[in-house]
């Protein structure tokens, strides 16, 4: 039986950012054009000897290859567009004019384990007379019991949320809001 010595080297380099299947894919690609214009037929590369080869020459290519333009895979440019909107996110966060309390206790924009529930309580931003009065969306900003309705309020001495009430903070601790 004689062996077959079809043999074919040809080298492509692409980017950092692209996949491995996009390299095997460019790789088929390759091969059948080859294939096509020279009238062979490809075997799987399964059990076959030229595999190593095939690897070696794979690892050859990424350093002396032809440099090769394969778009950047979607989940590549979601990464970049995602790290490039928090970057710009933070820096408008940092560098904000208003409300510097809650940088104070959210400094990073994201992440952050808390939910939305307990920002807007140690924030002060949420359903509080006296955040609505803030927005004239109240007329007041005391609770229903007369006192000042923030959320230390009502965390600690409202009437109307006894059943959930903390230990009140001592008097130097200043709220945030």
């Amino acid at each position: 039986m004689e062996e077959d010595i079809t043999k074919y080297e040809w080298m492509a380099q692409l980017s950092p950012f692209n996949t491995v299947f996009q390299a095997e894919l460019l790789a088929i690609q390759e091969a059948c054009l080859w294939a096509s214009k020279t009238n062979q037929q490809i075997k799987a590369h399964v059990g076959c000897s030229g595999n190593e080869a095939a690897d070696v020459l794979t690892k050859k290519a990424t350093q002396d290859g032809i440099p090769t333009f394969i778009p950047s895979p979607r989940n590549h440019i979601k990464s970049l567009v995602q790290k490039e909107s928090i970057i710009r996110w933070q820096k408008e966060w940092d560098n904000g004019e208003t409300d510097r309390s809650v940088l104070n206790v959210l400094p990073k924009v994201t992440p952050t384990p808390w939910q939305r529930p307990e920002i807007m309580f140690v924030t002060g931003h949420g359903p509080f007379p006296t955040y609505l009065k803030r927005f004239n969306l109240r007329t007041s900003g005391s609770c229903g019991c007369g006192n000042l309705g923030n959320p230390l309020h009502y965390a600690t001495s409202s009437l109307f949320t006894t059943s959930y009430h903390l230990t009140k903070p001592s008097a130097d601790l200043e709220p945030l809001w």
